[in-house]
């Protein structure tokens, strides 16, 4: 019986490890992006940006972005600079339209790879 209670305990730990993985942490300061940046989209929900080892995700004011809606290219401007993300001040802009982004989160490898596999 304590066997089974201790199995059930480390299951429980290893769930709430993974869960604790799949958490982003909101970027608080500009950070720049190479020209190597990779950036998807998940519908019109977000858009997904990997930079080497860095993975991002971009949420809009609105909860949605119509302008990446069957779109090809994607610019990211943060703070009147192209291929720079910022907390506040980063648009979005395509050749349907430009978006503001309400947040930048940095999240892990793992969360960015299950984001892409579900888009």
């Amino acid at each position: 019986m304590k066997s089974i209670l201790l199995a059930c305990l480390a299951g429980l730990a290893a769930i709430g490890s993974a869960h604790a993985a799949d958490k982003s942490t909101a970027l608080t300061a500009c950070a720049p992006l190479s020209d190597a940046h990779k950036a998807s989209t998940f519908g019109t929900q977000y858009v997904l940006i990997e930079d080497g080892d860095a993975h991002y995700r971009l949420r809009f004011r609105g909860g949605t972005c119509n302008a990446l809606s069957l779109v090809t290219q994607i610019e990211i401007v943060g703070a009147q600079t192209q291929n720079q993300l910022c907390p506040d001040d980063t648009r979005v802009m395509t050749q349907r339209g430009n978006c503001n982004v309400s947040g930048v989160d940095l999240i892990s490898a793992e969360r960015y790879q299950s984001l892409r596999r579900r888009r």
